[in-house]
């Protein structure tokens, strides 16, 4: 088996041959915590390797370049009960997170939950910040309220986020319903967008900044 991804070049599997970069596959739409972040498993307490384990561990990996990807049955919603994910980054990373696709894969607030949060927080440490690819999956549902900028992702100081083949729908907050970088002046610059993004404080405005999704 072969699999090879354009914004990953480390991201190739041969058969019978280990991967040289973390690797953490999501098998699971709950939504709990890894039972011991750092020890390169990613499994909950029921074993399972839930999106929030995924990131908890690779959030914990002292290697560059931390893939997380996705085995599921399609189309997949993962409704997140337990606050935001909060992707963290060390000094000088690489980090991917590689959906399926927009239409196949949903990162969801769930709609029962009674507590306002975003979907994603994406911050960086040291003086070379960090670099987040993130593509193939819809953000849905995020609700910043006047607490949290970014009803969908937030972009914290010296962290980069390219944002390819991806939907960000129904997110809200007083600032950057859809999308808040730490520094406003700087939003283009440290998120690449590629395809067909909804922005706006609710997701309904749309804003074209490349090739539309096929």
């Amino acid at each position: 088996m072969r699999l090879a991804n354009r914004d990953h070049p480390y991201l190739v599997l041969a058969a019978n041959a280990q991967p040289t970069y973390p690797l953490f596959t999501v098998n699971s739409t709950a939504d709990a915590f890894d039972t011991n972040p750092g020890d390169g498993i990613c499994a909950d307490s029921e074993n399972r390797c839930t999106l929030r384990a995924a990131v908890d561990e690779a959030n914990s990996n002292t290697s560059n370049r931390p893939v997380i990807t996705f085995s599921l049955s399609y189309p997949a919603v993962i409704n997140l009960t337990l606050g935001e994910i909060h992707i963290q980054m060390a000094d000088a990373f690489e980090y991917y997170l590689v959906g399926p696709g927009p239409r196949l894969l949903t990162v969801q607030r769930n709609p029962s939950a009674k507590q306002p949060f975003r979907i994603f927080n994406v911050t960086a440490s040291g003086q070379n910040g960090g670099r987040l690819v993130m593509r193939g999956l819809t953000i849905k549902n995020g609700m910043g309220g006047s607490q949290f900028p970014g009803g969908g992702l937030r972009v914290g100081p010296g962290a980069i986020v390219a944002l390819r083949k991806a939907a960000l729908i129904n997110n809200s907050a007083s600032l950057g319903g859809a999308i808040a970088s730490e520094r406003a002046e700087q939003r283009i610059r440290r998120l690449e967008c590629f395809g067909r993004i909804q922005f706006g404080r609710t997701g309904r405005g749309t804003l074209d900044l490349g090739p539309r999704l096929p």
